[in-house]
């Protein structure tokens, strides 16, 4: 019986070794995502978003390996005056795309740029914004977003 574990464990390490998984020791260790400033144009109110949710994908940030994302920002003030907007965050998990975000902001009366992260966040695979208006008048606008 000791012997079948032994074998058991060899394998296993083994197995281990050959993934060749990256290890991080501290904070220090693990990069930074790179600056991007970029804008989207979609039919916030009126078109389908990528969860099947109305609305537009703002961008989807494609990420191979583990990175800090510092700060999300997106910028509403363009869009029309008094319309209700929603930011909705998803990443992947166990290979399903899940939501952890969903907040609602009002044109002209919350800051016309919307920190969706500030801090670090540690990602690795997708993570996805979308944003969806309660206003015709908004489709077809342009959202400007910043991530670093």
């Amino acid at each position: 019986m000791v012997e079948i574990v032994a074998i058991l464990l060899i394998f296993l390490i083994l197995m281990l070794l050959s993934l060749n998984l990256t290890v991080y020791q501290t904070r220090e260790d693990i990069p930074n995502i790179a600056e991007t400033q970029s804008s989207t144009t979609a039919n916030w109110q009126s078109g389908t978003a990528t969860s099947g949710s109305t609305g537009g994908d703002l961008v989807t940030i494609s990420i191979s390996e583990a990175v800090y994302i510092n700060f999300l920002e997106v910028v509403i003030g363009t869009l029309t005056n008094g319309a209700t907007i929603t930011i909705r965050l998803y990443h992947d998990v166990n290979g399903t795309s899940r939501n952890f975000y969903n907040e609602d902001f009002t044109v002209g009366t919350d800051p016309a740029s919307i920190p969706v992260i500030d801090g670090s966040m540690l990602e690795n695979g997708n993570l996805r914004v979308e944003v969806q208006s309660n206003q015709a008048g908004d489709n077809g606008s342009a959202i400007s977003y910043e991530y670093k």
